[in-house]
């Protein structure tokens, strides 16, 4: 500290403005940001269409089979 900053803080002596002068100030700097993080969050992740639409045919041709052979639906009847 110059003898400016003395006159600022009159209760500080000149040893102790010495002191001060050494002092280092660490300033905390944040981490950066993965980039790939937000590319990430932003995708949409799940089952391909293709999978989806033949898995959602067996279900279905299953059930009607399973209701056939239950003798709630006869062989003719239409889906609705």
């Amino acid at each position: 500290m110059t003898s400016l900053s003395l006159r600022k803080y009159p209760g500080i002596t000149k040893q102790e403005s010495n002191v001060m002068s050494r002092m280092k100030i660490t300033i905390k700097v944040p981490k950066p940001r993965n980039p790939l993080v937000v590319a990430a969050k932003t995708r949409k992740a799940g089952v391909h269409l293709s999978d989806k639409h033949a898995r959602q045919l067996r279900r279905t041709e299953k059930h009607k089979l399973h209701l056939l052979l239950a003798g709630r639906k006869a062989d003719g009847d239409r889906d609705e």
